[in-house]
């Protein structure tokens, strides 16, 4: 069951978001809707669409927005005005109408995969009939390339953003790759070493770890397992969940995108972010998002610039993107984007973020969400 994002128990009315006001259909003026007034439809408006439907599915019988700028058409998609975030207590409407091409945003682990890893075959499915219906499909995740498997890119992918947003690359062209320098990834290696902490380095060409790492990093990834419900959590090596981990000594590189590090307690974070101020630390986790690991890459990583960095490369707008997460760091995204979808799974503060909360990863959240969407018909 795909849920809207819960509100007040009144009973539903179709607005439009003018300026700053929230008006009911029944009180917009002609100057406001060119006509749409007091149940009159505007110019070229099509019987049976409410004015939110229209916003919210892109449909072709929108009306112009009052004031709005005139938009160029680009070779990809044109840009029509960004719809307004649905008002509170308000159900996304039925796609009863052919949608505009969108840029579908996904990011990867409890959203596309399971907490356990597993790519679900509705998902799969959901995924190619989007690409075959027109719309563009990118993963948005925090994993560098290297962490994408072949099995992901398979199921029809046009490009993705990694690194949460410190690389974008779209049907086989890198638009943006921010890493850190050379110099920046020799500091971080002897403070962590200084500190006791082990770390592996996450770039395009793979990932590198010291030898100590497997050990040392052996109950961080077994609770992180755990966390994310995988049954064999407790048996669990870094191997397992790190198959093309390389091990070496030789860990100062010049294309490394971010650095996570195991956490002994929450005073690594404090210590990192003093040590080193120009950078962004972060902490992530497992189901629950506690934190296990810290991470370090450049502050102006993140998915939100990502992700406009590809809508101009595309010739669209937030407007023309859909972004689906659980996480807090997708936060960003589903509040920039035309749609945010939060999965059944998310945490309660990505669930308020959201236009729209699907279901679990693992109950088929995506395809239901898709089909809600009107990306995809119903099977």
């Amino acid at each position: 069951m795909v849920r809207a994002r819960a509100g007040r128990r009144e009973p539903i009315r179709h607005i439009y978001r003018s300026r700053r006001l929230l008006l009911p259909t029944s009180a917009v003026t002609s100057t406001d809707l060119g006509g749409a007034a007091s149940g009159r439809r505007g110019p070229g408006r099509a019987p049976d669409h409410h004015l939110c439907c229209d916003y919210c599915l892109g449909s072709p019988h929108a009306p112009a927005r009052p004031g709005a700028d005139t938009v160029e058409e680009s070779p990809v998609f044109s840009s029509p005005p960004t719809p307004p975030k649905l008002p509170e207590g308000h159900a996304l409407a039925s796609a009863t109408a052919p949608a505009r091409p969108r840029i579908i945003l996904l990011d990867v682990d409890g959203t596309l995969v399971t907490y356990t890893n597993m790519l679900p075959d509705s998902a799969v499915r959901a995924v190619r009939r989007a690409r075959a219906a027109g719309h563009r499909v990118y993963v948005t995740t925090g994993r560098s390339r290297a962490e994408v498997p072949e099995r992901i890119w398979s199921i029809g992918l046009d490009g993705m953003i990694g690194g949460n947003g410190a690389y974008v690359e779209d049907d086989g062209e890198v638009l943006l790759h921010r890493h850190l320098s050379r110099d920046d990834c020799a500091r971080i290696v002897a403070w962590l070493r200084a500190r006791g902490l082990t770390f592996y380095l996450e770039s395009n060409s793979g990932l590198y770890a010291p030898e100590s790492f497997p050990d040392a990093a052996r109950d961080a990834i077994r609770a992180y397992a755990a966390g994310k419900g995988h049954d064999d959590a407790a048996s669990l090596e870094v191997a397992d969940a790190l198959p093309d981990l390389v091990l070496t000594e030789q860990l100062v590189r010049e294309d490394v995108n971010k650095i996570s590090f195991v956490l002994s307690g929450p005073q690594d974070i404090e210590a990192a972010r003093q040590a080193f101020p120009g950078l962004l630390v972060g902490t992530w986790g497992g189901r629950g998002h506690a934190a296990l690991f810290g991470d370090l890459a450049l502050p102006a990583a993140n998915k939100v610039d990502a992700i406009d960095v590809l809508l101009r490369h595309l010739g669209a707008s937030p407007g023309d993107a859909v972004a689906f997460g659980d996480g807090a760091v997708d936060v960003g995204m589903l509040r920039h984007c035309g749609v945010g979808v939060a999965m059944g799974n998310a945490a309660p503060g990505v669930k308020a973020a959201a236009d729209l909360v699907t279901d679990d990863v693992e109950d088929d959240g995506l395809a239901r969400a898709f089909t809600r969407l009107g990306l995809i018909e119903e099977p």
